[in-house]
């Protein structure tokens, strides 16, 4: 007997004994965990960039500057639990900073763009494309 038939049927057997005879369900109370894609687009010149959701940290880098051929900078990914979270970006060496509030169930992807001398945030369902 082949392996790939018996993988699935071990997974399902092992899910329903854990889960006292019937298939495994997300409890209420368990956390669904979503990657926020967070870009940086347009505008920055050999800038310091600290972002942050709620208040921790999850990107700073100094040097940052836009590549103009196709308008992104830098980037990150970082995974979050919660179904909304603030996101501040601070360049702090031009006094500049700004926040959105995020929903990555309806918008895992935020692009960060200096419009104006002030930091705008562009929120989108679907990864940015770049050429």
């Amino acid at each position: 007997m082949r392996l790939s038939f018996l993988l699935p049927v071990l997974v399902l057997a092992l899910g329903c004994t854990a889960s006292g005879g019937r298939p495994n369900a997300r409890s209420s109370r368990e956390v669904k965990t979503m990657t926020i894609h967070i870009d940086l687009q347009d505008g920055f010149q050999n800038d310091e960039v600290i972002v942050r959701l709620d208040g921790k940290e999850v990107f700073h880098k100094s040097g940052v500057t836009t590549d103009i051929r196709i308008s992104r900078a830098d980037g990150t990914e970082t995974a979050v639990s919660k179904p909304e979270v603030q996101m501040e970006v601070d360049l702090p060496k031009k006094h500049l900073r700004a926040s959105q509030r995020v929903k990555p169930a309806e918008a895992s992807n935020v692009g960060i763009s200096i419009r104006d001398g002030k930091p705008q945030f562009r929120l989108q369902a679907t990864a940015f494309l770049y050429m």
